[in-house]
């Protein structure tokens, strides 16, 4: 690897270096030993992600109700990113949210983040070439960026998947400034004994289910005040800013 100049360097707290595909590292990184955090460092997993599921994830949970193109067309919108602005999406994946940010606002600072290296670097294959795009490998629970540093936090599904749901959810507040807009979006625990034995196995490997106050809940208790949190069984979307 290799320090890196020209990567928004104003937005970190400490220095980051490049490795030869073109992810940022800013520290190590502790492994989720989950099962689910196993599965997402594999590199065939980080490939099939977005063409196999990631493109029709929330149109198939819902049954069409809230399309994908729907979220993200919600998710930009509450960001609403201006040339100039610094945005991050937390749990970036293959780079859904990067790609859709960047078209909205070009000029603006588009930064993403996973725990998951074999994910980063395919966010940073699928966004090559892109300008102002910067993908780095880090933990949701240790942001390696400044206080106060962004207009926009984004962070849709890693919700469930977050190992200390708080302490992310507060790191995430420091990292925005005051007043700045974040989307979330997260699975709900199931209502009904069917929907409690499917997800128990995901509970087991890692996962995290709350109901939609559980939601509100843990994400105003992390220093956020939530505008709107709308219901699209089974998932919850919460439009929020940062107190």
């Amino acid at each position: 690897m290799q320090a890196v100049q020209g990567h928004d360097e104003a937005a970190f707290a400490r220095p980051a270096t490049q490795d030869a595909s073109g992810v940022l590292h800013a520290g190590e990184v502790p492994k989720n030993r989950s099962a689910t955090g196993v599965v997402n460092r594999a590199a065939l997993t980080a490939r099939v992600y977005q063409p196999l599921w990631r493109r029709f994830s929330s149109t198939l949970l819902t049954r069409g109700r809230y399309p994908v193109r729907r979220e993200v067309a919600s998710m930009t919108a509450h960001l609403n990113p201006q040339p100039g602005d610094r945005v991050l999406d937390v749990g970036c994946g293959a780079g859904l949210y990067l790609q859709a940010l960047h078209d909205a606002a070009p000029g603006a600072m588009v930064h993403g983040v996973d725990d998951s290296l074999a994910f980063a670097r395919e966010a940073a294959r699928r966004l090559a070439g892109r300008e102002h795009v910067f993908i780095t490998h880090a933990s949701a629970l240790d942001l390696p960026y400044a206080d106060g540093v962004f207009d926009g936090l984004a962070c849709g599904g890693t919700l469930n998947e977050l190992q200390d749901l708080h302490a992310a959810l507060v790191d995430m507040r420091r990292v925005l400034k005051p007043g700045a807009p974040a989307w979330f979006m997260a699975a709900t625990r199931a209502s009904n004994p069917a929907g409690r034995a499917l997800q128990a196995p995901m509970r087991a490997g890692g996962l995290t289910f709350l109901t939609p106050d559980g939601w509100t809940t843990a994400i105003e208790a992390a220093g956020f005040r939530l505008k709107r949190g709308e219901q699209r069984p089974p998932l919850w979307v919460g439009l929020a800013y940062a107190a």
